[in-house]
């Protein structure tokens, strides 16, 4: 009786092992978008995609933005390194929102707006804040990550000034670790870390769940459904829903970054844009 106890318990571990670590979802390829040069001759090193499907990149080094067809062909493009409203210092992230495109400058402290067609709308500048990222929810707010300042900033779309929200330091990770953030549907921001931890943030800004190491060599968060996505550089992946971890991987290498639009999944690779869907 007693080993037949034993044998059971070991049979419901190996069942909540296997539910716990599971298979990702089998993602195929719709679509494979060649990319246009850069005028820097090296890789574009952000993408974003609009409510209406646009697709927009960021040429970190020229400070080109470039609006492209599903051919690959350029629409609209804009931007450069300068000082006059078209051009960057730093432009470290590109955020498309609705209709609007928001690009951040780090060293000059502002985020600049275009529309979707890439004309120049307005630049808001914010003292001291250094922004490295931009999040947006479906509620009309957007976050700006702040490594330097070791906090996360809240801002209604239609208001001007951007509100401290999380105090990065009150948890024993050092902000400069901090890989990628993401926000889900029910307003919850996470932050992705160098060592494949993401803590999780509800809308008031407290933090509702640690989720250490899921995949250690992540490098891109997003949401997916209801479940964060985790993504290496060599195509691995871990959907992560509430401790229940799902490992999987895509036939991509040498990714550069990752968006998800519509439970589609745009990885952006040095020559190409690869969608992915279930």
């Amino acid at each position: 009786m007693n080993r037949l106890i034993k044998n059971l318990h070991k049979l419901a571990l190996l069942a909540t092992f296997s539910f716990l670590i599971g298979q990702a979802p089998d993602f195929h390829l719709l679509q494979l978008i060649p990319l246009p040069e850069t005028k820097s001759g090296s890789d574009w090193d952000c993408i974003a995609i609009n409510s209406i499907a646009d697709i927009y990149l960021l040429d970190r080094e020229t400070g080109h933005v470039a609006r492209i067809a599903p051919t690959g062909a350029v629409i609209n493009e804009t931007g450069g390194i300068g000082n006059d409203d078209l051009s960057f210092s730093d432009p470290v992230d590109l955020m498309a929102s609705n209709l609007d495109i928001l690009v951040s400058d780090r060293m000059e402290n502002q985020i600049t707006w275009f529309d979707r067609k890439l004309q120049f709308i307005s630049t808001d500048k914010h003292a001291e804040i250094f922004p490295v990222q931009l999040i947006a929810d479906d509620l009309d707010i957007f976050y700006i990550l702040s490594k330097e300042q070791g906090l996360v900033w809240r801002r209604n779309f239609n208001q001007w000034d951007a509100q401290e929200h999380i105090d990065l330091m009150q948890n024993e990770k050092s902000p400069d670790c901090i890989e990628d953030a993401a926000i889900k549907s029910n307003g919850n921001l996470g932050l992705l870390y160098c060592d494949g931890t993401v803590l999780e943030y509800n809308p008031l800004g407290r933090l509702v769940r640690s989720s250490p190491k899921i995949l250690s060599n992540a490098k891109y968060l997003v949401k997916y459904k209801m479940s964060w996505l985790l993504v290496s550089d060599d195509g691995t992946i871990t959907l992560s829903d509430n401790g229940e971890n799902q490992i999987g991987s895509l036939p991509v290498k040498d990714i550069i970054d990752v968006c998800v639009i519509e439970s589609q999944l745009y990885l952006l690779s040095p020559n190409s844009i690869h969608i992915f869907s279930e």
